[in-house]
């Protein structure tokens, strides 16, 4: 059974980022499924699966981050220790894809300089960019093997056919877009978001902006009723009600929603459910071996369909 240790991380007990540091991977599934069992019990609002709810593991649990930030301190690289601004420098992390491991061990800065640098695997490639802003960040799945596998469950829940006029928020550079069109092109799409990919398409439409902002856009155009299926993938404060509530303004079929902070989830759902909507399932991925995070896709059905 896998486990992360001493032994195989000597900065595991500094730097914190492995919340199960000696515990088998098989015990940590069974404990983050019963933890969201026990979080969700008492909700106004529940799957409709809950008792029979499953958790899908990594396929690599070790070095499967294509993408981290690392601090630099005085020339040096490394994690933060936990709760802490002090720096540890580090040679490799067990849960890197071992290219970035690599690439780790060629940084060199001055050794007044401080700042944090990104590095992230695309197309194949360890690219790498240094972080001026606190928020400036590129969004980028961190587990390509888990990822393809949450691809597979939203295309699949959403069922894509011809007739389809999707609306996807928080779409990010497309990792659900083109995956639903891949499934059936005829389909339509339009995704919202701050950073979106830089094409010109009717099909697909991305509209870079804020997604309350791009929503009151296409509220302000008529155009909210055009959609019948939802697809949403909000960051961890989750969509809130400001978005769902003009989301009232649509009768969709479908709502698939990918989430990363089960509690956030939680309270969307209710709002979601309120408006005439059935919770019908969940699925939890676990996206971040050995930490205590992990994503949920859930799907809704209105009750009018």
């Amino acid at each position: 059974m896998q486990t992360v240790n001493k032994n195989t991380c000597k900065y595991c007990l500094d730097c914190g980022g492995c919340d199960y540091i000696d515990t088998p991977y098989s015990q940590i599934l069974e404990i983050k499924l019963n933890n969201i069992k026990e979080l969700y019990k008492n909700q106004p609002v529940l799957p409709g699966n809950l008792k029979d709810m499953e958790i899908v593991p990594s396929p690599t649990p070790f070095g499967y981050r294509t993408r981290c930030q690392l601090h630099i301190v005085d020339g040096k690289t490394g994690f933060y220790k936990k709760r802490s601004h002090e720096l540890i420098e580090i040679e490799r992390c067990e849960m890197l894809d071992e290219r970035l491991n690599k690439r780790i061990k060629t940084l060199k800065f001055p050794s007044n300089y401080e700042g944090k640098i990104e590095l992230y695997i695309k197309d194949g490639t360890v690219c790498e960019r240094l972080v001026e802003k606190k928020y400036n960040n590129i969004f980028y799945q961190i587990n390509e093997g888990i990822n393809e596998l949450i691809i597979d469950d939203v295309v699949s829940l959403s069922e894509p056919n011809h007739n389809d006029n999707f609306l996807e928020l928080y779409c990010g550079l497309g990792n659900f877009t083109y995956a639903i069109l891949k499934k059936s092109s005829d389909a339509k799409i339009t995704g919202i978001d701050i950073k979106t990919p830089v094409i010109k398409k009717k099909n697909p439409e991305f509209i870079e902006a804020d997604v309350l902002k791009g929503l009151q856009m296409l509220n302000g155009q008529n155009r909210l009723s055009d959609f019948n299926k939802l697809i949403l993938d909000p960051p961890r404060n989750g969509a809130g009600k400001k978005v769902i509530d003009l989301l009232s303004r649509c009768r969709f079929e479908k709502i698939v929603y990918v989430s990363c902070n089960p509690l956030t989830l939680a309270d969307d759902a209710q709002i979601i459910c309120k408006q005439g909507y059935e919770w019908q399932s969940m699925k939890l991925f676990d996206m971040f071996p050995f930490t205590k995070y992990l994503e949920a896709v859930t799907l809704f059905r209105s009750v009018l369909f």
